[in-house]
Formats: C-alpha cells, sequence, structure tokens
C-alpha cells in the first residue's frame, strides 16, 4: 500500500514538473518571437528611410546592432 502511494506522489511530482518546464519553454519561445518581431520592425523602419532617401537614419530599436565598417576586425585567413 505505502509503495502505491508513493508511486502515486511520484507520478504527481514528475507531472507537476514537466508541466513547469512546459510554462518555460512556453515563455521562452514567446519572449524569442517578440525580440524577432521588435528587431523585424526595425529594420522594416530603417529600410523605409533608406528608401525615402534618408541615409542618416538612427534607429533607437535595441534589437538592431550594426556594426560600421571602421570597427570590425579583418577576416583572417
Amino acid at each position: 500500500m505505502r509503495t502505491t502511494r508513493n508511486s502515486i506522489e511520484r507520478l504527481r511530482l514528475e507531472k507537476e514538473a514537466d508541466a513547469g518546464r512546459n510554462l518555460l519553454e512556453k515563455e521562452r519561445l514567446e519572449r524569442a518571437a517578440q525580440k524577432a518581431k521588435n528587431a523585424a520592425d526595425g529594420l522594416a523602419a530603417g529600410l523605409t528611410e533608406l528608401s525615402n532617401g534618408n541615409v542618416t537614419y538612427r534607429s533607437d530599436n535595441p534589437s538592431i546592432t550594426i556594426a560600421s565598417s571602421t570597427s570590425s576586425r579583418p577576416i583572417s585567413r
């Protein structure tokens, strides 16, 4: 009888742990999707400005980072 109760409790705890992991994964995926959307929106805004002839536009979107050619290191071969 004790073994049955322990088994039931173990299964309940495993199910609870699985639910917690699933929730964390879902939240992680939602954050990643929002970050990608923010980056795409910022890129779209920058491309729109560029197509309107504004070559001095600077995005305040932290999702977008563009390295200038003066700050990047040369590729070693």
